[in-house]
């Protein structure tokens, strides 16, 4: 996800800032998972929006 992330950007390599982003969205996805397994009714591309909505600033 950090080269993906990295290219992008118009980087060659993934840069550390590449790497801290692709850690938090693989969190958030992961967070929004098990609520939505845990929680019937909820659409999961809701739930996504929910956690990446928390963070200050949106990633890009």
């Amino acid at each position: 996800m950090a080269k993906a992330i990295a290219q992008r950007r118009g980087l060659r390599t993934p840069d550390g800032d590449c790497g801290l982003l692709a850690a938090v969205s693989l969190l958030l996805l992961e967070r929004a998972l098990a609520q939505w397994l845990s929680a019937l009714g909820l659409g999961l591309d809701d739930l996504i929006r929910a956690e990446f909505s928390a963070l200050p600033v949106a990633p890009t």
